[in-house]
């Protein structure tokens, strides 16, 4: 579900740099595929770092939390940077790289997160 939300991420980041600029319906239509995807992906995270750590769900949970946090204010760092230099127009195409290049990592280590079946227990 995380691969699929940040390659949706991806194409809603590159349908703003791309065809955005000049268009309400397809800015609209990329700032609800982008939200969609973006409400999903903290959801999905965070189950999986439960099922991965359930007797240790709270600190588990608080590294989550920091990892998360982290993001956030780096990608703010990064965001506010590239509009200090004039480059606002260039932020979602930028946005779009970075998601693309999260989600080959994501996909590269899928195994870092094994899907457990009901059976398996806890």
């Amino acid at each position: 579900m995380v691969a699929a939300c940040t390659l949706g991420l991806t194409g809603a980041l590159a349908g703003l740099a791309v065809l955005g600029p000049g268009s309400v319906v397809l800015t609209v239509a990329a700032a609800i595929l982008w939200g969609g995807a973006f409400t999903a992906i903290p959801v999905c995270l965070q189950a999986a770092v439960l099922r991965i750590a359930p007797r240790a769900a709270g600190p588990a949970s608080a590294l989550y939390v920091v990892a998360f946090q982290i993001g956030i204010g780096g990608g703010s760092l990064a965001g506010a940077a590239l509009v200090g230099y004039g480059l606002l127009r260039e932020l979602p195409a930028v946005g779009a790289a970075l998601v693309a290049v999260g989600a080959l990592v994501l996909l590269a280590g899928r195994g870092a997160f094994p899907v457990r079946g009901a059976a398996d227990g806890p």
